[in-house]
């Protein structure tokens, strides 16, 4: 299991940059959940990743991933917690 602290401000993606290729991401509530699906690469050929995110955003969040491309899959969970109102960059 690998740690990190990240410092995420107001404004900041949870997504992230995507690459030019890809769909604008489809973001849907489901309950106390948040699904977000991005696609990208051609259509014959495209990567899909789904994202389930959970919590309540103000001290924690999960957020787990399943990515399909061309017959694979991987995916990830990443568990975060709240540590200080103070980013130091």
């Amino acid at each position: 299991m690998q740690t990190n602290e990240v410092c995420i401000e107001e404004g900041d993606s949870i997504i992230g940059a995507q690459e030019e290729s890809c769909a604008k991401p489809s973001v849907a509530p489901a309950k106390d959940q948040i699904i977000v699906t991005i696609e990208c690469g051609p259509k014959d050929s495209r990567e899909v990743t789904s994202l389930l995110f959970t919590g309540d955003f103000q001290n924690w969040y999960r957020a787990q991933s399943r990515t399909t491309a061309e017959g694979t899959r991987s995916g990830f969970t990443i568990d975060a917690k709240f540590l200080s109102e103070r980013c130091t960059k």
